[in-house]
């Protein structure tokens, strides 16, 4: 008898072949879920892909205070305290001034000066300078001076008409905006036995109540060429004391018991400090 195979209507998935394809398919499909799963971003972390946020640039509300005056002192002079008579102005002006009291009574001088340019040969410093004149255009014996860089502004203070000759005009010159104040000479900053007075202005007058006082004085300069000198006088009675070193410590006995005297400091390019006993 002969036999023959019975490959007739045989399923091409139940063959060897077929169940290979199957698994094969099988695998292909889970391999595509993984691939789904791992690559594909979740929508939660979106971290990667956020923009940076974007800068603060603002400020500190509290800004350093820095002076626009050339004075660094963190002890404020005191200013006159009373009536006054202001002008204001720009340049080079002659004007007619009042007095509070009266044309022929003491008087104090205030000023304030912001400096435009500075001159030649002037130490990189605007100059103010005020002249006093009588009413015959006389100098009338009264003259301040100070300077100050550009656009800082400078502040200082003298007595006026401790002569016999009275003040009618002022001859202001100076590179930029000045404000002038006449005072009654009652008006002057007051100091007593056991105050300091420290600053850095050029040109100050004040009145000591304190009688007989030890004065001691530190003074040092500023000025980079080392150009500079204090002096402290009682108006109507001479100096009191003087210097011209570029740093110094002196101390002197104020014998006058007077419950009042006109005193006027001249520092140029200094910083000083005084100390009364």
């Amino acid at each position: 008898m002969k036999l023959t195979a019975n490959n007739g209507n045989q399923n091409f998935f139940s063959t060897p072949l077929g169940l290979a394809s199957i698994a094969g398919v099988i695998l292909l499909v889970v391999l595509l879920i993984l691939a789904l799963v791992l690559f594909i971003p979740r929508g939660s972390d979106n971290t990667n892909n956020a923009e940076p946020a974007a800068s603060s640039s603002s400020s500190s509300s509290s800004a350093s205070s820095s002076s626009s005056s050339d004075s660094d002192d963190s002890t404020e002079l005191k200013k006159p305290s009373g009536d006054f008579k202001e002008y204001t102005g720009e340049g080079k002006k002659t004007i007619d001034i009042e007095k509070p009291n009266g044309n022929d009574s003491k008087a104090l001088v205030y000023y304030e000066f912001t400096p435009a340019s500075v001159p030649a040969n002037e130490n990189n410093r605007g100059v103010l300078n005020v002249a006093g004149k009588t009413d015959k255009d006389q100098s009338s014996g009264f003259e301040v001076r100070d300077s100050g860089s550009v656009s800082s502004t400078i502040t200082g203070s003298a007595w006026m008409d401790t002569t016999s000759k009275t003040t009618r005009k002022l001859q202001i010159e100076g590179e930029g905006k000045w404000t002038v104040r006449v005072y009654d000479a009652s008006s002057a900053p007051k100091y007593g036995k056991g105050e300091s007075i420290e600053g850095r202005a050029r040109n100050y007058a004040f009145t000591y109540t304190g009688g007989t006082s030890s004065f001691e004085v530190n003074s040092e300069s500023t000025d980079n060429n080392g150009y500079y000198h204090f002096r402290l006088d009682a108006v109507g009675k001479g100096s009191v004391i003087g210097t011209s070193m570029a740093s110094s410590k002196s101390t002197t006995e104020w014998e006058d018991s007077s419950s009042e005297v006109y005193m006027f400091v001249e520092a140029p390019y200094a910083r000083w400090r005084m100390n009364t006993k």
